[in-house]
């Protein structure tokens, strides 16, 4: 019996290959079937010229782009490509670097270091409450109807804190 997550197909952007992996590992304990993994952004803006993606992870640290310009050459592209939701991985909490990167049209923002659970919420988030898709003059990407929303609770808190990668049955933690 196929599962119906094994149709999807998902890109993940990080030049951390560990990071890399740890989601890949997860994404293929979900049931996802088509994972492709690139370690820099350019790279995942040629292969979404040649697939079909249903959505992105990306970081928000890599080499030459990062992942908020990532996202917005995405959004800017003017291509098929440029509505497909996007997850972004971080270790900035601070709400500055929050509203950055919904104004970048990031739908879901994962704050390092997060929990299996966490990521597989966003995940949701994107697959059954997907956000409608907004092009104005000044802005492309989902509805920003979060735009007061604040840091998450203790994001000070663990914006100090450095974990090592952890892997158990439950959890995963990134940082």
């Amino acid at each position: 019996m196929e599962n119906a997550l094994s149709k999807f197909s998902i890109l993940v952007v990080d030049d951390d290959r560990l990071i890399q992996k740890l989601i890949f590992d997860v994404l293929i304990k979900l049931g996802f079937g088509k994972i492709h993994r690139v370690n820099d952004a350019h790279a995942a803006l040629q292969l979404l010229d040649t697939i079909v993606i249903d959505f992105i992870i990306t970081d928000w640290r890599m080499g030459s782009m990062d992942g908020v310009t990532f996202a917005r050459h995405v959004r800017g592209s003017m291509r098929p490509y440029a509505a497909i939701p996007i997850i972004m991985l971080t270790g900035n909490a601070e709400k500055d670097q929050v509203v950055k990167a919904r104004d970048a049209g990031i739908n879901e923002y994962l704050i390092k270091p997060f929990t299996m659970k966490e990521l597989c919420r966003r995940i949701n988030e994107v697959i059954e409450h997907p956000r409608e898709y907004v092009m104005t003059p000044h802005y492309s990407g989902p509805s920003r109807r979060r735009q007061n929303s604040t840091a998450p609770h203790n994001a000070e808190r663990r914006k100090k804190r450095r974990v090592s990668v952890v892997k158990d049955r439950d959890t995963l933690w990134v940082n």
